[in-house]
């Protein structure tokens, strides 16, 4: 494991987790309806737009270290799409800062 640019032993308690099984049905139910919900919020997105986000988001967060991450990726995939999210996606990022 590498830490600050050295490598370390691995914590004991993170040796223990159960290792996570991308083939258990249940596994793949959870990951389908994830991308289904993300879609559903943000649409198909390439992989530049991604990019770009998630490069407006470390900067978000760079000027405010207080901002919800959540929140910066709405922000920020507002400015790079040039959209506005829903109404109803709104109310729902307002209702988990509070």
């Amino acid at each position: 494991m590498l830490e600050n640019g050295e490598i370390i032993e691995i914590p004991d308690d993170i040796k223990s987790l159960p290792e996570f099984d991308w083939d258990d049905p249940k596994t793949q139910e959870w990951v389908n309806e994830e991308e289904k919900q993300h879609i559903k919020k943000y649409g198909k997105l390439t992989t530049e737009q991604m990019t770009q986000i998630y490069k407006t988001k470390c900067q978000f967060l760079n000027d405010d270290p207080s901002l919800d991450p959540k929140k910066a990726f709405d922000l920020a995939w507002e400015k790079t799409l040039q959209k506005k999210l829903s109404p109803h996606i709104a109310r729902e990022n307002l209702r988990k800062l509070r």
